[in-house]
């Protein structure tokens, strides 16, 4: 009987097995997750930083008159202002020198010292790229930061640097916000692997420095999930890292304990423990009750089966021990056929699941080629004769999509509030914007071109518009009127604006695109003072169709037609 029963041990062992293979995985890959959102949402920091430094490099005040000296240095004192006012954070104008030109925390025209980050200034001035510093010391403050520097560009010469410090409490809290769970840790370290930013915190403001099989690890892939020893309790520690997009070998990392020595795996290990031996027990008992009962039922129809051959039929069951016996063979009989039923069910179920596993593939299939059509048709039709231009254009526009992206996974790739959608796109500029309007879910088709749209229609005031100057906002409201859904854009307290553009750019285009072709909506654009743009869209393109939900849910929940 014990010979009977290595088979169900064996089964047993490889799903136990199984099992601890499977929840490793799932383990990962929420580890992997939390790292992806932690370094994207430093990235969008460190990027708003970047975009209103380029932004102010672009300024005419910054021309060179022909005594080779800036035009308009008090007009672009101002400017500096009223951005390190947006930003929460000093500007700094700097000399190819390494001196400070201009200091938002400092008088204008009154003395200045060098800025301690000649390194970083030498990278600016060599490469006329942006770049985002090592951990250093800020010479006015003597506080410790993270200098974000780009070059003011004239003739294809660097002539200057503009730069803002990121404090390491900044980025701390943006990983606070990322609602980690008990027992995790996340940290942000700079190129040459300090410690710039942790929670919870760990090094109590001493300098800490990554360890260096993380990374060794980073040095070969942009992002992973790795194990070692932690510098810091002595154990093994599971981390899953992303390298920055923006800063050059910036790197985000999520950890906890790892996954051999963490409770939330011991707890199901040691359940599964007890189920098997519990379940190998019962069955050792059952068997022997079952086998005892079959070898009767047997020895009784063998009997039968000779009498009827030998017509004594009669007399065999006259003659049997038990009558009862003959009632207990039908039973078992009717038991197996009950078994064969269950397995016949467990088939077709274990179809039908394989059938679901199939749709998702080709769903996930669909949804990734959809995601490189829109990239690549991103890439052709942005105008490239300026390569630098072209980059940070191209980037944003596939940021905007990757951030409409993350909204619509958080809620499984269906319908979608628009309010959250367009807060993710206005995360750079929520002390100028505002939004107002009823609850309206959008569905997945519509959130991509409307997230666009919203993004073109920002990048425009940022670079023109309400967003360019201090004091300058925006305000989008929605409505629902009968079978459709009005968006209105409207900006106030920027360059005023009289006339309607000679020409009509690429952001232009894009939305007419977006908003007629793929939504079958209108758009109205108006010059009259200050930019505003009327957006009308049909709801049954919007919110999708549901014969079943009433208007008010179809309005509140909408539907997935992805």
């Amino acid at each position: 009987m014990a010979f009977a029963l290595l088979p169900t041990l064996t089964v047993s062992a490889v799903a136990v097995g199984l099992a601890l293979s499977a929840y490793h995985q799932a383990f990962e890959d929420r580890l992997t997750s939390a790292a992806r959102a932690a370094a994207s949402a430093v990235d969008r920091v460190l990027e708003g930083h970047l975009n209103s430094l380029e932004t102010l490099a672009t300024n005419p005040l910054l021309d060179l008159n022909e005594d080779g000296e800036f035009a308009g240095l008090a007009g672009f004192y101002q400017r500096m202002i009223r951005a390190s006012a947006i930003l929460g954070t000093p500007v700094t104008l700097i000399g190819r020198n390494g001196h400070y030109i201009l200091h938002t925390d400092r008088p204008f025209a009154g003395p200045l010292p060098a800025a301690h980050m000649r390194d970083a200034i030498d990278r600016v001035i060599q490469t006329g790229q942006p770049v985002v510093g090592h951990l250093s010391q800020e010479p006015l403050g003597q506080a410790l930061v993270v200098p974000v520097l780009v070059p003011v560009q004239r003739s294809g010469q660097v002539i200057a640097i503009l730069g803002t410090p990121v404090s390491p409490g900044r980025l701390s809290r943006v990983l606070a916000d990322q609602s980690l769970q008990a027992a995790r840790f996340a940290a942000v370290s700079d190129p040459s692997g300090t410690i710039v930013a942790d929670f919870p915190p760990q090094h109590h403001g001493s300098a800490a420095h990554a360890s260096d099989w993380l990374l060794r690890a980073a040095e070969r892939e942009t992002s992973g999930f790795v194990q070692g020893p932690s510098s810091i309790t002595r154990g093994q520690v599971a981390i899953a890292f992303k390298r920055s997009s923006v800063g050059d070998r910036w790197l985000t990392v999520v950890g906890e304990p790892a996954f051999g020595s963490s409770v939330a795996v011991q707890l199901p290990v040691l359940v599964i423990a007890l189920g098997g031996g519990i379940v190998i027990v019962v069955a050792f008992v059952c068997a022997g009750r079952i086998g005892r009962r079959l070898l009767v039922d047997v020895d009784m129809l063998t009997q039968q089966a000779s009498a009827l051959a030998s017509d004594k039929t009669k007399a065999s069951l006259e003659a049997s021990p038990d009558p009862s016996s003959a009632i207990r063979a039908g039973a078992t009989v009717a038991e197996f056929a009950d078994l064969s039923k269950a397995m016949t069910r467990a088939d077709e179920a274990l179809r039908d699941r394989e059938h679901r596993q199939m749709l998702l593939v080709r769903e996930v299939d669909h949804r990734a080629k959809n995601a490189l059509a829109v990239v690549q048709s991103l890439v052709r039709l942005t105008p490239g004769d300026n390569a630098r231009t072209f980059k940070h254009a191209v980037q944003g526009r596939v940021d905007a999509l990757a951030r409409a992206h993350s909204v619509l996974a958080k809620h499984g790739w269906r319908a979608t509030e628009l309010k959250e959608l367009l807060e993710a796109e206005f995360a750079p500029y929520k002390h100028a914007a505002s939004l107002i309007g009823p609850a309206v879910a959008v569905t997945a088709t519509a959130a991509q071109p409307i997230a666009m749209v919203m993004h073109e229609l920002a990048t425009n005031a940022a670079k023109y518009g309400a967003f360019s100057v201090m004091g300058g906002a925006v305000a989008v409201t929605w409505r629902i009127a009968g079978d459709h859904l009005h968006l209105r854009w409207r900006e106030h307290g920027g360059p005023p604006v009289t006339e309607k553009p000679v020409q009509r750019g690429f952001g232009s285009r894009m939305i007419g695109a977006s908003i007629e072709r793929q939504l079958g909506g209108t758009v109205l654009m108006s010059w009259d003072q200050f930019f505003e743009c009327e957006i009308s869209l049909p709801l049954e393109r919007v919110i999708g169709k549901d014969p079943h939900a009433s208007p008010e849910t179809k309005i509140l929940f909408g539907s997935s037609v992805c």
